[in-house]
């Protein structure tokens, strides 16, 4: 009799244990550091980052420079490469959507690349647009990816 007791007690606190460690798991993932900031849970894809971060930032749903501004803070640790301060400055700037987007300039580089550099000086060298192909698969048809 005690010993069908002791096991499902022991069942029980089983059971808690694990409910509490799963809780923990999740409260870990959205819990806010000391000074607020809330940090994104770790192992993600970029399309998760994305989506994370137009989860809880809406202001970015709108903003694509603001969007790529808080990845940067919270997936690529801009501010420890810029200073906390100019990091929260930045936010600032794009958020007032004053930055033209980086997918403008991107395609003012390319066709700019494409279109008016006949002799190809203004082309990235090979090493790069190599690298690139690797990364983004980009390359002929039929090419392995």
């Amino acid at each position: 009799m005690y010993e069908d007791t002791i096991a499902f007690i022991g069942g029980v606190l089983d059971e808690m244990v694990d409910e509490t460690v799963e809780l923990a798991h999740r409260v870990a993932a959205i819990q806010p550091d000391l000074f607020g900031q809330e940090h994104p849970p770790q192992g993600m894809d970029l399309n998760d980052k994305v989506d994370w971060v137009l989860t809880r930032y809406p202001e970015t749903q709108g903003n694509d420079t603001l969007l790529v501004v808080r990845c940067w803070m919270l997936f690529d640790r801009l501010e420890e490469a810029i200073g906390e301060g100019a990091a929260s400055r930045l936010v600032a700037w794009a958020e007032k959507g004053r930055a033209t987007s980086a997918e403008t300039y991107r395609r003012r580089r390319q066709e700019t690349q494409r279109l008016r550099s006949k002799n190809g000086s203004l082309r990235p060298a090979n090493d790069v647009v190599a690298r690139r192909r690797r990364r983004d698969g980009a390359g002929p048809p039929g090419r392995s990816r």
